[in-house]
């Protein structure tokens, strides 16, 4: 009898091969899947703990963060919203409230970092007017 120069894989090995990219495509699969679960936790958590802040502040002041009409008797570099019960940023004021309302927070203590209140300029061109009063930009907080 003549042996056959055999040349390719065998089932067995083609079936090993199959096996191991199986598993390294389902461990990249659950990996990404825990990482995106940690990211909706820690945003979860961040959402919270905003939350918390906003709400021990009203307790505390009376008011929201950034729409407070006398938030400089509270604290020295802060700015006074408009007191509408809203966090706006198209006010008609020269106060982005959004953005203030991180410089009370932390002015209170509740937060951590650097918040720098956020005061402009706001007398936009006449023609631009139409259109910012469009366009309102407002964050609804707890009502």
């Amino acid at each position: 009898m003549k042996k056959l120069n055999q040349q390719g894989f065998t089932l067995i090995e083609l079936s090993i091969v199959l096996v191991i990219i199986g598993l390294l495509v389902g461990g990249i699969l659950v990996g990404r899947d825990l990482i995106k679960a940690a990211t909706n936790r820690r945003v979860i958590s961040q959402v919270q703990a905003t939350q918390t802040a906003i709400s021990t502040f009203r307790l505390k002041f009376n008011g929201l963060p950034g729409d407070m009409v006398n938030a400089t008797d509270y604290f020295a570099d802060a700015v006074n919203g408009n007191g509408d019960s809203y966090i706006s940023e198209n006010t008609g004021m020269a106060v982005f409230e959004g953005s203030n309302l991180w410089n009370q927070l932390a002015d209170a203590g509740l937060v951590t970092g650097n918040h720098p209140p956020v005061i402009v300029d706001y007398n936009p061109p006449p023609y631009l007017l139409p259109l910012l009063m469009k366009r309102r930009c407002t964050m609804f907080l707890f009502m």
